[in-house]
């Protein structure tokens, strides 16, 4: 969801023994987790991740690992 000044991303996170990052870019070369906000995981696993929309563009990743 993109608002006014923040962009959000929500996502299962509840399989044991996988790890999920959600890193963010302006420029789609450069990627850090620095800056995202991530929420406790809900009843049904989901968690949200945003970030501050600043500058032309932004985005949002999600790093999946097992």
């Amino acid at each position: 969801m993109i608002g006014a000044n923040q962009m959000s991303l929500s996502f299962y996170a509840g399989r044991s023994g996988v790890t999920y990052v959600v890193k963010t870019s302006d420029n789609l070369a450069d990627w850090t987790a620095t800056g995202v906000t991530l929420t406790p995981p809900d009843a049904n696993q989901i968690r949200t991740a945003s970030v501050s929309v600043s500058g032309p563009a932004r985005y949002l990743r999600l790093e999946v690992n097992n």
